[in-house]
């Protein structure tokens, strides 16, 4: 296999990321793993991400540049580039994260290859503004060992792993070509078609965090609770119920930043309230039923309640101010 084709394809798709883009590829190309390809895929970026990636081409065969006809979102640039991988593994890198160091992708592969598994992972670290790498919260793997996938069922951060490419191919698993929150659909479905995950305490991924704001619209929105809904099927068919758990209480954060007039769209509306209302509350543990059902009884009004926390603290406050005003 070594010497046919390499041995980690790792996806960059890149859209309008020349601010960070060199200390990306940069942590890619000086890995200690070298016979690896790194398909970049350009999702029509207006910036100079493209000349970039034409100037680190030109130096490195390694990497490999393929173009989106129109610009299409992060899923189809990742599912074309994986049409055209060639490696035995899979890798996905984000254009403005970086790996943790150069031995990253080698000690992934050593170790899916020792312990024959097909999919392997290690740690991950937010990056926020202060330069400070921060824990996730999410899930930490403290050990070097195989474990059922069962036991895992996190959607989320498929950036730390390597998968099989076979694999992923005969299972047909691509990404939903959503605009938002297409990868923890891929991610739990690869879960659900792999049996054994071999995980290690090491920290492999640096994920850029508050760096750049979305700009929400009705696309983004639906996009979101598409990818919520299939995640909820997924879970819910397979009886993955950690899972199940992690897509309501991920449902439950979008109140915080949906924007008021896209949450007032009656298609939004409507999808939300389909959403709350194919809920299996059963399934969850007691203590967590009582804030779903609130969420089922006023599904919009639950979602609607920060922004009327925040307008009637304003009313306060200036309710306040006058009062002041006036004693004077």
């Amino acid at each position: 296999m070594y010497h046919n084709s390499p041995l980690i394809s790792v996806m960059l798709p890149v859209y309008n990321m020349e601010k960070y883009l060199r200390q990306c590829l940069d942590s890619i190309i000086s890995q200690t793993l070298e016979h690896i390809e790194i398909i970049c895929i350009d999702d029509c970026s207006t910036d100079n991400s493209l000349k970039i990636l034409k100037e680190y081409s030109n130096k490195d065969d390694r990497i490999k540049i393929l173009q989106m006809p129109k610009n299409s979102g992060s899923g189809p640039a990742r599912n074309l580039g994986m049409q055209n991988a060639t490696g035995e593994f899979l890798a996905f890198m984000d254009s403005d994260d970086y790996y943790y160091d150069e031995q990253c992708l080698e000690v992934l592969y050593n170790n899916a290859i020792t312990n024959n598994v097909d999919l392997c992972g290690g740690n991950i670290r937010f990056l926020f503004d202060d330069s400070k790498l921060h824990q996730t919260g999410n899930l930490e793997f403290e050990t070097c060992k195989l474990i059922n996938t069962y036991d895992v069922q996190n959607p989320y951060e498929y950036q730390r792993y390597i998968f099989r490419k076979n694999t992923i191919i005969n299972h047909s698993i691509e990404f939903p070509a959503y605009r938002r929150f297409q990868d923890p659909v891929f991610m739990l479905e690869c879960m659900v078609a792999i049996d054994k995950l071999f995980i290690i305490d090491k920290i492999i991924y640096i994920y850029r965090i508050n760096h750049k704001t979305v700009a929400w619209d009705i696309e983004k929105c639906t996009d979101m609770l598409c990818g919520i809904s299939d995640l909820l099927t997924i879970a819910q068919d397979n009886n993955f119920w950690k899972g199940y758990k992690k897509s309501v209480e991920f449902f439950l954060q979008v109140k915080l930043f949906f924007p008021l007039k896209l949450l007032l769209d009656k298609k939004i509306a409507k999808m939300i309230n389909c959403i709350a209302t194919s809920i299996t509350i059963d399934k969850l543990s007691n203590s967590y039923q009582k804030e779903i059902k609130m969420l089922l009884k006023y599904p919009l009004f639950y979602f609607f309640q920060p922004r009327l926390t925040r307008l009637f603290r304003r009313i306060l406050r200036v309710k306040d101010y006058i009062f002041r005003f006036l004693k004077e």
